[in-house]
């Protein structure tokens, strides 16, 4: 009714959210088409950088990015915080990736932050998606600007298949982000047992201290991870080794009345 008599399609509030955007990331299938076929423009950012399709991946609306790529939106499109991939693997919407990737979308493609879409998905622990990406070519040792690899994050979020994935192809385990901190480090201080043992299966460095002198061993003690202490001291884990303001693995363990680990140590 509106459009029949000449309503303007192509106005933003002042977000800069024109009527095409609201439908896409509303999910409004049918409205989004009426207005593609009048003419909406469909490569149309908000004020954050934000395009249709960017909307439409993030919220999962498969049929309408569906639609926008068949009319030629940019699907490439990457704005400070990430891209229409990005956002989709972030999010763990397969289809929409799938779409994507089938379209030619960049696998690689890093927002301002340095973060890659199967960073996202490695983070996110979306495994299907891991999957994929690495099927067809995608980075799986790119840091981002903090030094953060995808094992990192996988490691960091106990998401175990993706760790377990990323190892069999080949990632680089002993890589250490900015503050020193390397994939065994990160899963002993979150208490992630398994994927410990994983990593210290495949010979990843179990002596390695981060940029503040705390080593893996240190960091179990200190939070109490009586099993992965116990893993890493029968390894020969050196136990007596001291970070930078000359604390011990076993002093950790007194602060905060870790008893068990006490007496492993």
């Amino acid at each position: 009714m509106l459009l029949d008599i000449g309503a303007d399609y192509d106005t933003c509030d002042k977000d800069g959210w024109p009527p095409v955007m609201i439908a896409c990331s509303e999910g409004h299938t049918e409205i989004v088409r009426m207005l593609l076929e009048i003419g909406a423009d469909y490569n149309k950012c908000d004020n954050d950088g934000w395009s249709p399709v960017k909307w439409a991946c993030s919220e999962g609306h498969t049929e309408i990015v569906r639609m926008l790529l068949e009319i030629g939106a940019d699907y490439n499109n990457v704005t400070s915080k990430e891209s229409p991939m990005m956002s989709a693997c972030s999010e763990g919407h397969t289809e929409i990736v799938k779409m994507l990737l089938d379209k030619g979308a960049d696998y690689n493609k890093c927002n301002n932050d340095g973060w890659s879409p199967v960073m996202s998905a490695c983070s996110q622990g979306h495994t299907e998606i891991v999957r994929m990406l690495l099927d067809i070519g995608a980075d799986y040792n790119k840091c981002d600007n903090n030094g953060w690899s995808p094992v990192i994050f996988a490691c960091k979020y106990r998401h175990t298949e993706i760790v377990k994935i990323l190892l069999d192809i080949g990632a680089d385990y002993n890589k250490c982000n900015n503050d020193g901190w390397s994939p065994v480090m990160s899963a002993c201080s979150e208490g992630h047992t398994e994927i410990v043992k994983m990593l210290l299966d495949e010979g990843a460095d179990y002596n390695k201290c981060n940029n503040d002198g705390w080593s893996p061993v240190m960091s179990a003690c200190s939070e109490a991870h009586t099993e992965i202490v116990k893993m890493l001291v029968y390894i020969g884990a050196d136990y007596k080794k001291c970070n930078n303001d000359g604390w011990s693995p076993v002093m950790c363990a007194c602060r905060y009345g870790h008893t068990e680990i006490v007496r492993c140590c």
